[in-house]
């Protein structure tokens, strides 16, 4: 740019009045430029937050699905945890119960003990019964054999 100076070295209205105009306009181009510059950043930025905000979401929601279908598992093996509770026998029964089964083997226990005791003595006391009875046939056909012995020896000497 050419200008026009005073004689003396100051500037002439019309060059100041250019000079200044041009000045404004390359201001004006500058802002502008940067204008146009900082909304190109700021749509790629709000299109990132965007993008980011969606996948986000997207991700919150994942996250939330599995965490319910978690939740409602772990409900489930709750449920079937209270059912198997409710089904338990209480302490307190079983032992009782417990007592009574014991008392009961016992009982029979003793009960077969005493029957096989009984049975024992009965075939000992059989035993001993054929035992005598045999020994008593025994005397007896002694007895009939040595009389029989006496009278044949008798009978035949005298």
């Amino acid at each position: 740019m050419a200008e026009q100076r005073e004689p003396d070295g100051g500037w002439t209205l019309e060059a100041l009045a250019r000079y200044f105009s041009e000045a404004t306009d390359r201001l004006r181009d500058d802002i502008d430029r940067h204008d146009k510059f900082n909304r190109e950043r700021f749509q790629a930025a709000e299109k990132a937050v965007t993008s980011a905000l969606s996948a986000a979401d997207k991700a919150l929601q994942k996250a939330e699905m599995a965490s319910e279908k978690r939740f409602e598992g772990l409900n489930e093996l709750r449920a079937m945890a209270a059912d198997q509770t409710r089904m338990y026998m209480p302490r307190a029964e079983f032992d009782a119960r417990h007592e009574v089964l014991t008392n009961k083997v016992e009982d029979t226990a003793l009960r077969m003990t005493t029957l096989e005791t009984a049975n024992l003595t009965k075939r000992e006391t059989a035993t001993t019964s054929v035992g005598m009875i045999v020994a008593f046939v025994s005397v007896v056909y002694g007895i009939a054999a040595t009389i029989g012995i006496i009278l044949t020896l008798a009978l035949r000497h005298g």
